[in-house]
């Protein structure tokens, strides 16, 4: 067997092996009872192939062909706890319009379900941000290859990048990351699981602000009885944060308007008051049991407190009263994120190709994406080295910060 690489800066950036001779490239067959006209077809029906052989119970796979049945939404969640795999994401129910679903089953038990859109033939996988089993993802893409000779490639946008050894060419690309805390039983039990130095700050700048400012106050509020006015006084203040980084909002006013309604339903709002008025504050959406971050803003006037640190561990200690498991702070390696505990699960795009052949009449397409994966990587490089301690390393953060100052500045002559 040859295996291709191309550059390889980071994990990511690899062929995986490609069969040339000894191994064949054909296909693994499914012995199944599919009628593919009545797939086609199908609407609300499921159509059942012969159930997959595995060790100790069978799945059976069914597809709903441009359609999501009812009892997916609340399966989705169940499965994979992540907003963006549910359908209550504003940006998952616009890309489902007219998606086909696929779902795998042990016994009665959904083990995996993609909501997928067929293009010439391009398969594309609405899914993102979560965990897919390899064996799931070999079966997935068996399924499709053996139902649909059109079909040349599958695409996954951002999931785990443990793919394990598949039996198709494929290629991981476009890298990202999750941040998330796995929440302790106790809002004290958190506190104490942080280093000495982060627990410090923490009271040192509490007691500051409340010595200053007599009526601060932490309020939060849940699903209906957040306070709407608290929503889009915290949003614009983060487009405060923002304006003053020279970067764009890049909020829009469809989702400006999701975040509002999506929080009356299963948002946790953590506020900062002084008075009346609203300095600060976090507004995050549950799935399941995790909570996922959607705004942590705070009024420049207080950035001596950081007090959007404050808010961000506040909000967190509200998740763990509420009884959440997870906190996702998502993507951006944000140095407060880690010191309040989050740990990085990385994630990248992959997409499968039904043959060699069909790999590389694609060629141009991975090179293209290797290359621009090469480049985010030295960039993700350039942001840890900011905070490398090792003294050999001292370069970086000068390099970086005078690289965004450069970004920076071009961005506000770009805007003005």
């Amino acid at each position: 067997m040859i295996k291709i690489r191309g550059y390889n800066p980071g994990r990511y950036l690899f062929y995986r092996p490609i069969p040339f001779f000894g191994k064949s490239t054909e296909m693994p067959k499914m012995q199944s009872l599919i009628n593919t006209n009545l797939v086609k077809k199908s609407v609300l029906q499921a159509i059942h192939s012969v159930p997959h052989s595995v060790p100790t119970e069978t799945v059976t796979i069914s597809c709903y062909e441009n359609a999501i049945p009812s009892f997916v939404e609340t399966e989705l969640d169940r499965l994979y706890k992540h907003i963006n795999s549910s359908l209550s994401h504003h940006a998952v129910q616009r890309k489902a319009n007219g998606a086909s679903t696929y779902v795998a089953r042990k016994g009665e038990q959904a083990i995996a379900i993609l909501l997928f859109k067929r293009e010439k033939r391009k398969v594309s996988v609405i899914n993102e941000m979560i965990d897919i089993a390899p064996e799931e993802l070999e079966r997935f893409a068996s399924y499709i290859f053996s139902n649909d000779k059109s079909i040349a490639v599958i695409s996954f946008s951002l999931i785990g990048d443990q793919i394990g050894s598949l039996p198709f060419p494929c290629h991981q690309y476009e890298i990202s990351e999750d941040i998330v805390l796995t929440l302790p039983a106790t809002p004290e039990a958190y506190l104490d699981s942080l280093s000495s130095k982060m627990r410090r700050n923490i009271r040192r700048y509490l007691r500051a602000i409340a010595r200053d400012n007599s009526t601060f106050r932490f309020e939060v509020c849940a699903g209906d009885e957040i306070n709407e006015k608290y929503l889009h006084d915290l949003i614009d203040l983060k487009k405060i944060n923002i304006g003053q980084k020279n970067i764009r909002f890049g909020i829009d006013p469809d989702e400006v308007d999701w975040i509002v309604r999506q929080a009356k339903l299963s948002g946790l709002v953590t506020v900062a008051l002084i008075g009346n008025r609203v300095c600060g504050g976090s507004i995050s959406l549950r799935v399941n049991d995790h909570y996922f971050g959607q705004i942590i803003s705070y009024d420049p006037a207080y950035q001596k407190y950081s007090l959007g640190i404050l808010c961000c561990y506040q909000a967190i200690c509200d998740q763990i009263s509420l009884g959440a498991k997870e906190s996702h702070l998502c993507w951006g390696r944000y140095q407060y994120k880690y010191k309040l505990m989050g740990v990085q699960r990385d994630r990248a795009s992959l997409d499968i190709y039904r043959s060699r052949s069909a790999y590389w009449q694609n060629a141009g397409t991975v090179l293209i994406k290797t290359v621009k994966t090469c480049l985010q990587e030295w960039k993700k490089r350039l942001l840890n080295m900011e905070h490398e301690e090792n003294p050999s390393l001292r370069f970086g953060p000068l390099l970086v910060k005078t690289l965004r100052k450069i970004k920076r500045f071009r961005m506000a002559g770009d805007a003005a």
